[in-house]
């Protein structure tokens, strides 16, 4: 068995990763940061992916399923995203997978019938949320969740909009 972090696939690797997500029904909606390659001879047996401290596209080959090769990609892309600054990290998954990832040292935070977001951290969120801080009654207080990746001025302008009628505005 090999392994390898890259920045950058291309060619017949990339290729490899791509047979190897669809698989496992995932898809590549764009190039990560980090790659993690698990590779068995010329056969891709396994994968993972880091994008900032988001852990995405953990793909295991079917048939290679059982081998503990999920714990390997995620020991590997935990070391590349410390090295590059990141230790709190952030995984979305599907519920059925919850006690895979628990057992691997990641936390639920919120979970649907369809999605479970999970982080490294035990109490990573709640410990943030305690530190927000406090407002009073009269205060109005607005949230923002959005995907700025590129930002625009789109996003300029409800960010300014939404901070201007209120008194805190949480990103």
């Amino acid at each position: 068995m090999y392994i390898e972090t890259v920045s950058k696939l291309k060619g017949s690797k990339k290729k490899k990763w791509q047979e190897l997500l669809s698989t496992t029904e995932l898809h590549d909606d764009r190039m990560p940061d980090s790659v993690v390659l698990v590779w068995d001879d010329d056969d891709l047996i396994a994968t993972g992916s880091r994008e900032k401290n988001i852990l995405k596209y953990l793909s295991v080959s079917p048939n290679r399923q059982g081998e503990d090769l999920l714990s390997v990609v995620l020991t590997n892309l935990r070391k590349d995203a410390f090295e590059n600054g990141y230790n709190h990290l952030f995984l979305y998954t599907k519920p059925s997978n919850k006690f895979i990832f628990t057992s691997l040292f990641f936390y639920p935070i919120v979970e649907t019938d369809k999605v479970l977001f999970m982080e490294n951290k035990q109490s990573g969120i709640s410990d943030f949320i305690s530190k927000l801080p406090v407002s009073n009654a009269n205060e109005i207080n607005g949230a923002i969740v959005m995907n700025c990746n590129p930002f625009t001025l789109g996003h300029q302008y409800l960010i300014e909009s939404a901070a201007a009628s209120c008194d805190r505005i949480f990103i």
